[in-house]
């Protein structure tokens, strides 16, 4: 059912047919990023473990 809501809600918005799920969270924590979020807070959000994993 996910793929099939992320599918539905990128046409919606105009993004491309074939994104994916991983493709968004990736955006979601660069744009966090971008915007200055301390890495700490992105690794939590993001439920990763090692600050090394959401560095990359």
């Amino acid at each position: 059912m996910p793929i099939r809501f992320i599918g539905r809600a990128a046409k919606a918005i105009g993004l491309p047919k074939d994104i994916t799920d991983h493709r968004l969270w990736a955006s979601f924590a660069n744009t966090l990023n971008k915007w200055g979020v301390p890495l700490p807070t992105i690794q939590k959000l993001m439920r990763y473990s090692k600050v090394e994993t959401t560095m990359i």
